[in-house]
């Protein structure tokens, strides 16, 4: 009952405060600072479009975060990764904006999530306020920047949703504008041969060209004339200025025309979530991976359905019939209007195996894969171009419970999640419950999941690689940072404790101030756990007790109990 009452009374005060509604129509920024990017609508990142603007906030937290338009607070999410403290605010025009990687929460909204997190004994919530429950006005601060969750900086990530499909929309094309008078920059030409038959430049391999501007449009520097045969495909590597930035961002749209027709187009106006793992068959993955260098395919594979592709004249893929030379135009282009081309000529020469090749039927089916004490499942629909699966085996590490298997090709992008399955007779008993899937690079482990099940250890995983049976028996480390003592001010009551974890990971902890549940904000990137202490729940001027139990993914425990003064 005590719960309910002091909802209300938040849901009451927050219609009350905050500031006055801006009159001006539509969305306002979300910060008072002059918008700069450090990163764009649907750029590339690892295994996902980008989905949203990333505002610079001057390598600082602490800026005022406001509500873009009046509306209501739809969803409230506290993570220790992802986008850490992040509210959603749904408006009148059927859009819903977010707002995330956030320090901390306006007073009342803080109380409204505080009071759910001590109800629940909970850091991590996700928590859907009834409609109207939380109002807002446009202009009303609702929160201050941050760098909470898996973000890599201070900055505030912005997003526009459809509210009715939660589809990702670009916002700079709802209401927001950011300085741009600069085109993007066109740096690299790849060409990519296809298959078995084709080449570039009589080599079976890809090649690349560097770019220089001249005049108004980008060439191929040196005057080159590529010569190519059998199905090619092309890639650029381009990145867009702001202004008010040095980030190179992502492009808003991608045109490839060849002797006068569009024969593919990609445009960055909306995506949704289910789709964006697609962006790994939007790029170069193998040099992305391997070089850390983004190349735009400017042609489709073929288990690639992103619907940010709004045209694809036989995939993209030139496949020409006529010898000689044919003009290819390539055109990057920005939200604010801002076009860049790169125009150049191939040289076409035909051979004997230059004929157009057909895509097995049953190219992307489930594969399974079998080796000694190794079961692996690709399911259909995990790939985006043709695969014949590569695997061996090696001895295990010293850190390996089991032999090494590798699967590959390496630097292969997957769709879906494939199943893994690796038997380890000699593992004893009382170590199966603390087995899992590990990846091996070198002699390094990294934790994949999984569980002891009828003789092996299986899990699934998103990644091609070399995989190994490890057991995780060592719990984590609790390390105190800084307690309170009679000797600090008052105003430094923060307790600061990192914990960390050699292999399975922090699954769950429990806090206690006294014997009574304690919430502490838990910063994963950082192994950071952080209670602010306050009068209404810990009484000054006293000794008290901090108990603080941590468990694993392998259920390992380890315990911390120490006073303090405060």
């Amino acid at each position: 009952m005590r719960f309910h009452s002091l909802i209300l009374l938040l849901f009451l005060l927050l219609q009350t405060e905050g500031l006055k509604a801006q009159d001006q129509p539509g969305f306002i920024p979300p910060l008072e600072l002059s918008p700069a990017l450090s990163g764009t609508f649907g750029e590339p990142r690892t295994n996902h479009l980008h989905s949203g603007l990333d505002f610079r906030t001057m390598e600082k937290t602490g800026w005022p975060v406001r509500a873009v338009a009046d509306g209501y607070v739809a969803r409230i999410k506290v993570e220790p990764g992802g986008f850490g403290k992040a509210l959603y605010i749904s408006h009148p025009n059927g859009l819903m904006t977010v707002s995330a990687h956030l320090e901390r929460f306006h007073p009342t909204i803080s109380a409204y999530v505080e009071a759910i997190q001590y109800a629940q004994e909970q850091f991590q919530v996700d928590i859907f306020p009834k409609a109207g429950e939380l109002p807002v006005r446009a202009g009303d601060t609702i929160a201050w920047s941050g760098n909470s969750g898996s973000s890599s900086g201070p900055h505030l990530h912005f997003e526009v949703r459809d509210d009715a499909t939660q589809h990702i929309l670009n916002p700079l094309l709802h209401g927001f504008r950011v300085g741009d008078s600069e085109p993007p920059l066109i740096r690299l030409l790849a060409l990519y041969p296809l298959d078995s038959f084709s080449t570039v430049d009589g080599k079976a391999q890809a090649a690349t060209f560097s770019t220089r501007l001249t005049g108004q449009a980008y060439q191929l520097s040196g005057k080159a004339i590529p010569e190519i045969s059998g199905q090619i495909g092309l890639g650029i590597q381009t990145y867009d200025p702001s202004d008010g930035s040095t980030a190179y961002c992502g492009p808003y749209s991608l045109k490839l025309l060849v002797d006068g027709r569009e024969i593919y187009a990609r445009e960055m106006s909306r995506f949704s979530f289910d789709n964006t793992r697609y962006v790994n068959s939007m790029i170069d993955y193998p040099t992305f991976r391997s070089q850390n260098r983004l190349i735009h395919l400017l042609y489709v594979q073929p288990g690639n359905k992103s619907e940010t592709i709004l045209k694809q004249q036989d995939r993209g893929v030139l496949t020409f019939v006529q010898p000689g030379l044919h003009l290819i135009r390539i055109m990057v282009g920005d939200a604010s209007g801002n076009i860049s081309e790169l125009s150049l000529t191939l040289r076409y020469r035909p051979s004997e195996s230059s004929q157009k090749s057909n895509l097995p039927e049953d190219w992307d089916a489930e594969k399974n894969i079998s080796g000694s004490g190794f079961e692996a499942t690709i399911p259909a629909g995990a790939l985006y171009t043709p695969l014949t699966p590569e695997y061996s085996t090696q001895p295990g590490l010293g850190n390996t419970c089991s032999a090494l298997h590798t699967l590959g090709p390496e630097f292969t992008p997957l769709h879906k999640r494939i199943q893994l399955s690796i038997r380890d007779d000699s593992l004893p008993e009382h170590l199966r419950t603390k087995a899992l899937l590990v990846m091996v690079n070198k002699s390094s482990l990294s934790a994949l999941g999984g569980a002891w099940e009828g003789g092996m250890v299986t899990g699934s995983t998103f990644s091609f690689g070399t995989y190994a049976i490890a057991t995780d028996t060592v719990p984590p480390s609790i390390t105190p940072l800084f307690m309170p003592s009679a000797e600090t001010s008052p105003e430094d009551g923060v307790i600061r404790i990192t914990v960390t974890d050699d292999l399975s990971g922090i699954a769950s902890f429990v806090a206690l101030i006294d014997g009574q549940w304690a919430l502490f904000d838990y910063d994963a990137k950082n192994n950071l756990f952080v209670h602010t202490l306050r009068p209404e729940r810990t009484q000054p001027g006293q000794n008290h007790q901090i108990d603080l139990s941590v468990r694993d993914a392998k259920d390992n425990l380890s315990t911390f109990t120490t006073s303090f003064y405060w």
